[in-house]
């Protein structure tokens, strides 16, 4: 058997993250650095001649470590982030055309703040009404999904950045809670004009989403009174109130 791995071909595009470590060799003529280390899918392996035994034997000697069922890489970075990013790409690659990396799966590939955010799980989003499923390392959601609902980064489909901050109002559960929501829409407000989260909102058409988006920018102390005048608008008997 061959002492190193070839590297796998038709993988996902790597999505790019600049860590400012020295680039490391690994067997194959990978690196783990400035990108993330290189992801082999099974079907790869095989392709390159590798069986099944030699895929079992190589996760035994810790030559290979498991991302997700089928996916591997040789060398497991420390960065949740990067840990993160792998376990996406794996999931992309396996749901394929249709699957749109979403909440904190997208928060994570914007480079939004994910300090505290539970990244056991990647999020995809398809634009259905039914077909939703968790498990231990994926979370598949089914909502509406219109055209400037999502864009690419890295050759991967990713819920844009207003429809990121409203889905995680949308289920707060799902981003960490309403503080982590809360780091993630100040990040948001920065750049953003506020406007376009009134607009991803009412397409939602949830109520509370507009009540949790006044609320947190009354609470950080935004000066952004035209976005609260318009959640208040849509929450019933003009009163807003975070429940």
């Amino acid at each position: 058997m061959r002492a190193g791995l070839a590297p796998a071909q038709n993988r996902w595009p790597v999505f790019h993250r600049q860590r400012g470590r020295s680039v490391a060799p690994l067997p194959g003529g990978g690196t783990l650095g400035g990108v993330e280390p290189l992801l082999h899918r099974a079907a790869d392996l095989r392709a390159a001649g590798y069986g099944d035994d030699d895929i079992r034997r190589l996760l035994r000697s810790g030559v290979l470590t498991p991302v997700r069922r089928g996916a591997y890489v040789e060398q497991a970075p420390d960065d949740r982030d990067v840990c993160h990013a792998l376990l996406l790409r794996a999931a992309l690659a396996e749901l394929g055309r249709g699957a749109v990396a979403s909440h904190v799966s997208a928060a994570v590939l914007h480079g939004l703040p994910t300090w505290g955010l539970p990244l056991e799980r990647a999020h995809v989003t398809f634009d259905r009404r039914t077909g939703g499923r968790v498990d231990d390392r994926l979370h598949v959601h089914t909502a509406p999904l219109h055209a400037d609902d999502v864009v690419m980064v890295d050759g991967a489909a990713v819920t844009s950045w207003p429809r990121t901050v409203v889905d995680i109002l949308d289920t707060p559960r799902l981003g960490g809670g309403i503080r982590h929501g809360a780091e993630i829409l100040g990040s948001y407000l920065d750049d953003h004009h506020p406007a376009t989260l009134v607009e991803y909102g009412d397409r939602l058409g949830n109520r509370t989403v507009f009540k949790r988006l006044g609320y947190l920018v009354e609470a950080l102390e935004q000066d952004h009174a035209e976005l609260v005048a318009a959640c208040r608008e849509r929450v019933s008997a003009g009163r807003l109130i975070i429940s």
